[in-house]
């Protein structure tokens, strides 16, 4: 009953932090990069960003 009524701020945060996160940590992702040819650092992002959507559907199947 409780988390039918936390379900929107739930997502809502969960959205929220995941946009600002990725923001935040583009200096960092530079910084720890830099030495890392093209193709390394791609694989990098592509690491990344599957991370993240692995992430975020977790997140969301526990909230529902």
């Amino acid at each position: 009953m409780l988390i039918n009524i936390l379900r929107p701020y739930i997502l809502g945060f969960v959205s929220i932090f995941i946009a600002l996160d990725i923001i935040g940590n583009i200096p960092l992702f530079i910084t720890l990069t830099e030495k890392l040819s093209h193709k390394q650092k791609r694989k990098v992002i592509q690491e990344s960003i599957l991370y993240i959507i692995l992430t975020a559907v977790i997140l969301i199947l526990i909230a529902r």
